[in-house]
């Protein structure tokens, strides 16, 4: 959290115009699709777990709900389909990971390969933009806004009061972190299995949401959009770990990251910073965001099994 503050105010006062209301406005809207697929993807980093279908499932279900809408589906009902879709692919992640056994991560891996090319399939390798375009129920989503604030960072807000709440609240959410402190322990009484299986339910749920506001933000679908933004969703719920409690993840913190990564991101455009330093940096900060982590008095672990 200091460090979130720390860089608000070293960009103010080097980057005049880091606190005028357009961009301010603007940075909203980028964190916002950043922090809806992030919250996802801390479900399953709760629970041991990096889940690397982020690469994929937005992209995918970014042109499927474009496709939908372009032959004529009503926004509702494609917005509808493309979060089923979503969960469908998180639940075979999910089985992939549990029933085959293969691990969290290498069904996440395989799962962003199926959702890659999924969206070529239902692109057919190029954007899409009728049915987007003048949709404006759908473009609202992405675009709209509600007095100053814009309409994705609400939603944003929304889903972060609901998740946090669950997740600090309720018995669900309680045995997510038994599970996550540790598996062994959690054994009795609780169906491991089956809270993988939702968080990563989960997690390809709300990657499908990042996925549709990507498309309603843009205007339109592009293959393999959803690619360009798992980084900073990976930098946000690493970074996320380290605030409160060293090394655990949880929603406040993914906020926290989400706002940090969006802060920096956006500071270093102000600033002018080529795109390679960018990443240096972006790369830095994740070793950076564990270590913290550890000085918390628990390392993030990952588990490959």
């Amino acid at each position: 959290m200091a460090a979130l503050v720390l860089i608000i105010l070293v960009f103010s006062l080097v980057a005049p115009n880091f606190l005028s209301l357009s961009n301010l406005t603007l940075m909203l809207g980028q964190v916002s699709v950043v922090g809806v697929i992030a919250f996802g993807a801390t479900f399953v980093l709760i629970l041991g777990g990096l889940d690397l279908s982020i690469m994929g499932i937005p992209g995918f279900v970014g042109s499927l709900v474009a496709m939908l809408l372009s032959r004529g589906m009503g926004t509702f009902p494609a917005i509808l389909i493309g979060l089923l879709a979503g969960a469908a692919l998180g639940l075979v992640n999910g089985l992939f990971a549990v029933k085959l056994r293969v691990g969290i991560i290498y069904s996440g891996l395989a799962m962003a390969w199926i959702a890659r090319g999924l969206d070529l399939w239902v692109s057919n390798y190029g954007p899409i933009f009728d049915g987007v375009r003048g949709n404006d129920a759908f473009l609202w989503l992405g675009q709209g806004k509600v007095g100053a604030f814009p309409a994705i960072f609400l939603i944003f807000l929304t889903l972060f009061i609901i998740l946090h709440f669950l997740m600090t609240k309720t018995p669900f959410g309680r045995n997510m972190y038994a599970i996550g402190g540790s598996e062994d322990g959690a054994a009795c009484g609780i169906n491991i299995d089956r809270y993988k299986l939702i968080g990563l339910c989960i997690s390809g749920l709300f990657s499908a949401i990042g996925g549709i506001l990507i498309t309603a933000k843009a205007g339109g679908s592009m293959p393999r959009v959803g690619e360009g933004v798992w980084f900073n969703v990976l930098l946000a719920v690493l970074f996320g770990t380290t605030v409160r409690t060293g090394g655990v993840a949880h929603i406040l913190g993914t906020a926290v990251g989400v706002l940090f990564t969006g802060v920096l991101l956006n500071g270093f455009t102000q600033l002018n910073v080529h795109e390679f330093d960018q990443a240096v940096i972006q790369g830095a900060l994740i070793v950076a965001a564990v270590f913290m982590g550890s000085l918390g008095g628990k390392m993030l672990k990952i588990d490959l099994k």
